[in-house]
């Protein structure tokens, strides 16, 4: 792996694939859970360490995933080789988010607490005028970084004069359409393309 000894040795959380596999909520690609994952994470997840997760399939570290929409569209993301996960770097998302690391422990509700610090952490928004709704999880095990991850979608709805991508030297990020995202398909993360289907509903 290319992730720095710091990123390696933060705590995040995770659920067990067994738990999860109990409550059939596995399914490829976007499932909308009706929020028993999300309870269950916040109930029953568990914090260890990212490298001894990320090549644990056994064990599924909990991604928020947040797609931002506006007046002007969705927000593209284009992450920079500069960023963490190296086996991202340069396609296109439509998710923010990251890990959530063991100091939300004590929130009452750690993956809503983990969204808002990487809407905040990766963009800059403007005062609290925006939406946020949680539609369900993105599950992809047929490789190696989605077999150890699962997301958590969220929508963010904000107007575009309030938002602006802050970790400009990890990503670059603009505006684009629906039809703009389905043309680059080839090119989107998987997790991204997989939500294809379901933008259309949300925006």
């Amino acid at each position: 792996m290319s992730q720095p000894k710091d990123a390696l040795n933060e705590r995040v959380v995770f659920v067990s694939r067994k738990k999860l596999e109990a409550i059939d909520a596995l399914p490829h690609g976007f499932y909308a859970d009706g929020g028993k994952v999300y309870d269950l994470f916040n109930s029953e997840g568990g914090f260890a360490a990212r490298r001894d997760l990320e090549d644990d399939p056994s064990r599924k570290q909990g991604i928020p995933y947040v797609v931002v929409v506006s007046n002007l569209g969705i927000l593209g993301l284009f992450r920079k080789s500069t960023q963490t996960e190296a086996r991202l770097h340069g396609k296109i998302s439509i998710g923010v988010g990251g890990h959530i690391p063991d100091d939300l422990e004590l929130e009452d509700d750690v993956i809503y607490a983990g969204m808002l610090r990487e809407l905040h952490e990766e963009l800059h928004v403007n005062g609290d005028a925006f939406e946020i709704q949680y539609r369900g999880i993105l599950n992809d095990d047929t490789n190696p970084v989605g077999a150890v991850h699962l997301g958590l979608v969220f929508t963010c709805h904000i107007d575009a004069s309030d938002v602006s991508i802050q970790e400009t030297e990890k990503m670059e990020g603009h505006w684009t359409s629906l039809e703009e995202l389905k043309q680059n398909e080839e090119r989107m993360e998987t997790w991204s393309a997989l939500l294809l289907p379901h933008l259309e509903s949300w925006i």
